[in-house]
């Protein structure tokens, strides 16, 4: 098993979010569905607060793999918690540009928020995505009752199967602070006790979903470590806290993949609202692989963009989506590239052997207007890139990211540079209307330079430990 201990250096904490529940709770005594209607924005009329208008509120997490057999509340069931999501962008993080959505993408003209880019040294993943909220103060035991549990005939808990062994925690908020490039909303720390029962090591991502009703969402973490106190307790920042839209001393489940692995389609992630990964393209063959791990509403326009080099070059494409409101999919689903770990996330698992000879990997970010192009093959490549960028699309400013630059791709620990490790990688840092609307030219560009390149002999190396 995977040490306890984090191999990273902590760095200073994040600036605080601003009070996001705070604003959500200023209402008390309005209902869940009052707070929904007045605060999802363009989907004001959508009362099923999902895209495919299902009845009833959204599902959490349906095919989340939760580590144990009961609801959030106790109750032992295998379905999910029922939950609704909502919330708007914190106008500080929304990408200035805001051009109208091409029609291919199909994401309903809305922008994203918090779109950091990825990086190596420090995630620019300050997203402002909001939660809705409802106090929990009807249904739940004020008493840290565990719902559905049996009791003995002294009224007792039965300590046979103490909660924390079907996957429910109380959080427990603690500050804590970035480390490496994750974010102190980021991540959080599990018992050891509990990592050993459920078979999860540290740096794995968990889905964490709040038992509170109403407004709860979940959202993926990074396990950052362990500790020795009580098994049922998960720390988290109050960054975090804010995240999930819940309180100190909440009870949550704990699902340990990343994504919602009954789902197999992009078509179905952005109906569901959901997180999922799927593969595209030619499986066989170890020449290329592409990578969106930030697709759908995360960095939007990067899956169709994978989609198609992948296609171009009968290369594999491994994309995953996340779709929600504007910034909120950013806030639960963005995992930096370098925290990125395998047992999370089943689909990449299956081809974490395989090596392959080049690797590309498309990323956004709202912070620049430029096309920043990394990676870890040489200069002249990524050169004839830039080149050729700039020669289909003159009017756009294309330069190579500095290999000291948060943007440039160069880690080993960057799961491009994991799936392809033989220096002949390139990573695409855009800006949203490059990614919506001059998609098709970046790509083609980077094809036609890539595309005399494969096929060279396989090398042999050892993937990075840590």
């Amino acid at each position: 098993m995977a040490p306890r201990d984090s191999s990273s250096e902590l760095s200073a904490r994040l600036s605080p979010l601003p009070g996001r529940r705070d604003v959500l709770r200023l209402g008390a005594s309005v209902t869940s569905l009052s707070l929904l209607f007045t605060m999802r924005g363009d989907r004001l009329h959508r009362p099923a607060a999902i895209e495919n208008s299902r009845e009833g509120p959204a599902r959490i997490g349906a095919g989340a793999s939760y580590v144990g057999g009961r609801d959030p509340d106790g109750t032992p069931s295998a379905e999910a918690v029922d939950s609704t999501v909502g919330g708007t962008p914190d106008e500080s993080e929304t990408d200035d540009s805001k051009p109208e959505t091409d029609s291919a993408f199909d994401d309903g003209g809305e922008d994203e928020t918090g779109d950091g880019g990825d990086d190596d040294n420090g995630d620019a993943d300050d997203g402002g995505g909001d939660g809705e909220d409802a106090d929990d103060d009807s249904g739940e035991d004020d008493s840290g009752g565990n719902g559905g549990d049996e009791e003995d005939d002294d009224g007792d808990e039965d300590d046979d199967s103490p909660e924390w062994k079907d996957g429910v925690v109380t959080l427990t908020e603690t500050p804590l602070e970035a480390v490496g490039s994750i974010g102190a909303d980021c991540h959080c720390l599990l018992a050891n006790d509990f990592l050993d029962h459920h078979d999860l090591v540290v740096g794995q991502q968990i889905r964490i979903a709040p038992a509170s009703s109403g407004g709860a969402v979940d959202a993926i973490f990074t396990v950052s470590g362990g500790h020795d106190g009580e098994p049922g307790e998960l720390a988290i920042d109050p960054e975090g806290l804010d995240v999930l839209v819940a309180d100190d001393g909440d009870r949550a489940s704990i699902g340990h993949l990343a994504v919602d692995a009954s789902i197999e389609t992009r078509d179905e992630a952005r109906a569901q609202d959901e997180y999922a990964e799927y593969l595209v393209g030619t499986q066989s063959q170890p020449d290329l692989v592409v990578l969106a791990p930030h697709g759908g509403h995360i960095e939007r326009g990067t899956d169709r963009q994978a989609e198609r080099l992948a296609d171009a070059l009968d290369g594999l494409g491994w994309i995953c989506v996340g779709f929600d409101e504007p910034g909120v999919a950013f806030d639960r689903y963005h995992v930096t590239s370098t925290a990125i770990h395998e047992r999370s996330f089943p689909t990449l698992e299956s081809i974490y052997d395989t090596q392959y000879e080049w690797g590309v990997a498309f990323h956004g970010y709202s912070t620049d207007d430029r096309i920043l192009v990394g990676g870890r093959c040489d200069d002249d490549v990524r050169l004839a890139v830039r080149d050729a960028i700039a020669e289909a699309a003159p009017d756009l400013d294309v330069e190579l990211a500095e290999s000291d630059s948060p943007y440039a791709g160069v880690s080993p620990q960057n799961i491009l540079n994991r799936l392809s490790p033989f220096d002949n990688t390139i990573q695409l840092e855009q800006p949203l209307s490059v990614r919506l609307e001059r998609s098709d030219a970046v790509v083609d560009a980077i094809a036609g330079v890539i595309e005399g390149k494969l096929g060279g002999e396989e090398a042999t190396i050892e993937r990075p430990v840590g």
